[in-house]
């Protein structure tokens, strides 16, 4: 089906969300959860925004997509931005996130380099099996905890 986006939408079925911009601030929670198996959303043409506040982005907070739990969940197409963590997932084998633009979201203020501004786009805890493909950011803005 072709979904639209809501705050604290869980995602149980597989779907295509419907282009377009979505503001969905996170606080300190996820804005979107997607939860189950064998489940493939298609985010292609829609952006996930939490906050806009380009100048004060180590203000940012909460998570964009949550993913937990389940096993072989595809997310293809999605750019998130303006939030503490674009993407989290736990308990997922079989994880599949590709062709994402993923910018745009938290980073601290201090002198010093990117690499050591920017803080994990992905954080992945307790997935097998993890796929990442074609995404906008580099892998230094990725983290897996086992």
């Amino acid at each position: 089906p072709l979904i639209d986006l809501k705050p604290g939408l869980v995602i149980e079925t597989s779907a295509r969300i419907r282009p377009g911009t979505y503001h969905i601030p996170a606080d300190s929670g996820a804005a979107i959860r997607i939860s189950g198996d064998d489940i493939s959303v298609d985010f292609s043409g829609a952006v996930l925004v939490g906050s806009t506040d380009v100048e004060n982005p180590d203000t940012f907070t909460g998570t964009g997509l949550l993913i937990e739990p389940g096993q072989n969940v595809v997310v293809t197409g999605a750019t998130i931005r303006g939030y503490k963590v674009a993407v989290m997932a736990r308990d997922t084998p079989g994880l599949v996130i590709t062709d994402s633009d993923l910018s745009y979201n938290w980073r601290q203020r201090r002198k010093s380099t990117i690499d050591r501004e920017h803080r994990p786009l992905i954080h992945i805890r307790r997935c097998r099996r993890v796929t990442l493909l074609r995404h906008r950011r580099s892998l230094s803005d990725y983290t897996k905890d086992q």
